[in-house]
């Protein structure tokens, strides 16, 4: 019933998805053995988009640390690490450009975004390598696609640089020489960001 109410509200603004989340973690607080039932809805995996929201808003509300958490999703993925890796840089990449900060209550903070961002940059480079379909049958790996979430990321919310100091930390995650061009884009970005802070 939960992920029924959650995916009823796809076409919805974030506030609105965000009410829907707080509501359903609400009611699932009053319920015999919370604990048990906030643990199916964190670590199901029938709708990662739900677990990873949940998680999100709860972490906003102090009532689970993010980081720990997605090491252990982590941990005890086993064979789906990409699978779970690949939802993760989804869901961020789905969601990064509504993100605002955890004061205004967001369905995606920039405080866990940068959580987040932190945590797929670490991952080994055996997951980066691996191969990530795209919509238009194209295959990359995972850290371009990661590189080119942080990359926007960094875009949208240049706050986001202060925990991700250095954008070349990115520059060689799993990239391929011949990505000249996203290098580019990526400089030609720093370029701007510079020229706009010196006016």
């Amino acid at each position: 019933a939960c992920i029924e109410a959650w995916r009823s509200t796809a076409g919805d603004p974030p506030q609105t998805r965000f009410a829907t989340v707080v509501h359903i973690i609400g009611v699932v607080r009053i319920l015999p053995s919370p604990e048990n039932a906030i643990a199916t809805i964190l670590n199901g995996n029938k709708d990662p988009e739900f677990s990873l929201t949940v998680a999100f808003v709860m972490a906003d509300h102090d009532m689970l640390q993010l980081r720990p958490w997605l090491t252990d999703r982590w941990n005890t993925s086993g064979a789906n690490k990409g699978m779970f890796a690949v939802a993760l840089i989804s869901y961020v990449g789905k969601n990064y450009p509504h993100a605002s900060p955890r004061r205004n209550k967001p369905l995606v903070s920039i405080e866990n975004l940068s959580t987040t961002l932190q945590f797929v940059l670490s991952l080994d480079a055996e997951t980066m390598n691996g191969a990530v379909p795209t919509p238009s049958g194209k295959v990359v790996t995972l850290g371009e696609s990661v590189k080119a979430i942080v990359d926007a990321c960094l875009v949208r919310h240049p706050s986001l640089a202060e925990v991700i100091p250095n954008n070349s930390m990115t520059s060689n995650v799993g990239v391929p020489n011949n990505a000249d061009s996203a290098s580019n884009t990526q400089q030609q970005q720093q370029n701007q960001q510079q020229q706009q802070q010196q006016q």
